[in-house]
């Protein structure tokens, strides 16, 4: 039986100011580096076996100081594993662009659209995430089978691997909203005789971000 762990970066600016962020390589605020220190705390006693986590920065720099506090991690001197699949979605043109902004600009055509193939110019669909996030997690949970794998990703990217692991719709799975540096921990098993793509899979915590909320 192995475990997965999904975390969701520390805070940026463009967070806090309703920013997409998408494809952009942005930093870690002040309070996301504190929150990155502070997931760190909650986890340094899990035995994380193998960490990854998204190439941009700020999952970067929250993975980082998730594998300088745990102990397991240290004590195998492990490295973080950079995989550029685990991304956040990109929003092409609008990226860096105001949330808000866009959703006056075009709420009657967006309500309309196909959400999960739609995407903007130059941008990713979900389904585009759904599909090169799918092929990343199946690959990393057969690589690291029966381990403790621990993965630093954003938004919607965690999103679709939630989407995977539970078989949930788009409708069901865009209602939850991943606070940064929110945990979710699932256990997996998988027997030759079970013919579903991940086995049992049990959800031990889902999107828990109680280590900050002291500080919010």
């Amino acid at each position: 039986m192995g475990t997965l762990i999904l975390i969701r970066h520390g805070e940026t600016e463009q967070n806090r100011n309703n920013i997409l962020q998408g494809a952009i390589d942005t930093r870690l605020s002040e309070l996301g580096l504190f929150q990155a220190e502070k997931v760190a705390q909650r986890l340094k006693d899990e035995k994380i076996d193998v960490l990854v986590s998204s190439h941009l920065q700020r999952a970067v720099k929250t993975a980082e100081a998730i594998a300088r506090q745990n102990v397991h991690f240290q004590q195998n001197k492990s490295q973080i594993l950079v995989d550029k699949a685990f991304r956040e979605i990109s929003y092409g043109v609008m990226d860096g662009k105001d949330r808000n902004e866009i959703w006056n600009e075009k709420r009657h055509q967006l309500s309309a659209l196909d959400q999960y193939n739609f995407k903007y110019e130059n941008g990713e669909s979900i389904r585009d995430v759904h599909l090169r996030i799918k092929r990343a997690m199946k690959k990393l949970l057969k690589e690291h089978e029966g381990k403790t794998i621990a993965v630093v990703t954003h938004g919607m990217a965690k999103r679709t691997m939630v989407m995977e692991l539970l078989a949930q719709n788009l409708t069901e799975v865009m209602k939850h909203m991943f606070r940064n540096t929110s945990v979710s921990i699932f256990t997996i098993q998988k027997t030759p005789e079970d013919k579903r793509p991940y086995g049992s899979v049990v959800t031990e915590i889902f999107n828990c971000a109680k280590h900050v909320e002291e500080i919010d």
